[in-house]
């Protein structure tokens, strides 16, 4: 008698104890909400300041984020359209490991982050985003933007200035190879550090808030200008050509979504920001270094003979397309390599993502992922509609084309610190445009 109730004093204490427990963390919820989202921002101005390095760290806050995520937002609604996407991307993910596996395909596991389990992490993670989150989301891009501009021309200044300075050092140590500056013997001068990828989504977005902001126009334009220098520095022609074909379509796809005059763009700020857009390029060319090497650079993207990078690409792609029509359908597996190796270290991985993604999964996949990308493209056009050109929308889908665009030809998106360019717009569609919650 005694143990039964002894039992039972302990089981009602346990249970009384987990509730008060489960009813606090509900009563902060709050604050704890807001604890996730200065983890989620911490992450994400890191990923694009310093990408593929300090791994310890993204991991720990991710997992952290993560925790906090499934213990305290489990009654925050979201639309079922946006899960429903995000589950599809990990189906895909994992048919297309499975299968690889069974084929014996060597990437067959490492790919698995990219469509399975990172897709299911911001599944979670969304859960802490809100729709009235979306300015300080904007006002963490600018800041970034102005960081990441700041941080290369920094990086280029000192290694030329003061060679083996300990920023130059730390970026050597962490980057190997992909932290070089050339300085072409004084014809032309070039630099490279994975940094510069951030500025594919970071440029584009912030001449979307030049265009379209009043209130952050004066760091849209700082940004602008701190992002142009390294930009033309890293003599990466493709940033360009990505960036002005973002912009162009963003503003044609949201051509007729307004009644509103008050969102209409403001002509005299356009011809504003061109001007000084020539400006700049004119007093560069006047006092640069090798200024026909940038016009050469940009000249040579259509040259698919004499220029190695393109002819790379080209091979690549013949030997893609070759590999394709052997298994259509169903494609070859995730994770198998092609009849071209582009690397010995990672045979499954090539520059061409898009193609390459075909020949993985097949049409019947490549085609369920690229309906969900066009899905989140579309919501997002949407909700410009909706909520004006002077929200975070609109300047996100600036960026967010510019670098699907370039990740056509460099698989950017394989990456942690980037595949946030295509989930963030998931999160958006499960937490703002919510006809059907749950």
């Amino acid at each position: 008698m005694y143990g039964f109730c002894r039992h039972h004093f302990y089981k009602n204490t346990s249970y009384k104890y987990f509730r008060e427990v489960r009813k606090l963390l509900f009563m902060g919820k709050i604050e704890i909400r807001k604890l996730v989202l200065v983890q989620l921002g911490f992450l994400l101005y890191f990923c694009l300041l310093l990408p593929s390095i300090l791994v310890p760290l993204k991991t720990i806050v991710l997992i952290s984020s993560t925790g906090l995520s499934l213990l305290c937002l489990r009654q925050e609604k979201f639309n079922a359209n946006g899960v429903l996407g995000g589950l599809l991307i990990v189906l895909v993910g994992l048919w297309g490991s499975f299968y690889g596996v069974i084929k014996g395909n060597p990437g067959a596991i490492p790919v698995l982050p990219v469509f399975v389990i990172y897709p299911a992490l911001y599944l979670v993670l969304g859960m802490a985003y809100r729709a009235s989150d979306s300015e300080k989301l904007l006002k963490l891009l600018l800041v970034a933007s102005v960081s990441v501009g700041l941080f290369l021309t920094l990086y280029t200044m000192l290694t030329v200035s003061m060679p083996g300075n300990p920023l130059t050092q730390f970026l050597s140590t962490q980057y190997a190879d992909r932290a070089v500056v050339d300085e072409g013997h004084g014809e032309y001068f070039k630099f490279t550090l994975p940094t510069v990828t951030s500025i594919l989504f970071l440029l584009p977005f912030c001449i979307g808030v030049y265009f379209s902001q009043k209130r952050y126009r004066g760091w849209a334009l700082i940004s602008i200008v701190s992002l142009l220098i390294p930009t033309i520095l890293s003599g990466r022609r493709g940033i360009f050509v990505s960036v002005i074909a973002g912009v162009l379509f963003a503003l044609l796809f949201t051509s007729r979504r307004y009644h509103n005059p008050d969102n209409k763009l403001n002509w005299i700020w356009l011809a504003a920001g061109l001007g000084g857009f020539a400006l700049f390029l004119f007093l560069f060319s006047i006092y640069s270094v090798g200024f026909e090497f940038y016009l050469t650079r940009l000249a040579s993207i259509t040259d698919f003979t004499g220029d190695g990078s393109n002819t790379e690409r080209r091979l690549q792609f013949d030997a893609l397309l070759s590999d394709i029509l052997k298994a259509p359908m169903l494609g070859s597996g995730a994770g198998a390599a092609g009849s071209y190796l582009r690397s010995t270290d990672m045979p499954w991985a090539y520059e061409l993502s898009y193609v390459s993604m075909v020949f993985h999964y097949g049409m019947l996949g490549g085609l369920m992922l690229l309906g969900v990308a066009l899905t989140f493209v579309y919501n997002i056009i949407r909700m410009v509609g909706l909520n004006g050109r002077d929200s975070l929308y609109f300047p996100f889908l600036m960026g967010m084309v510019s670098f699907l665009l370039a990740n056509a030809t460099n698989p950017y998106l394989g990456k942690f610190d980037y595949i946030w360019v295509i989930l963030l717009p998931m999160i958006f569609m499960m937490k703002n445009n919510a006809k059907r919650q749950l």
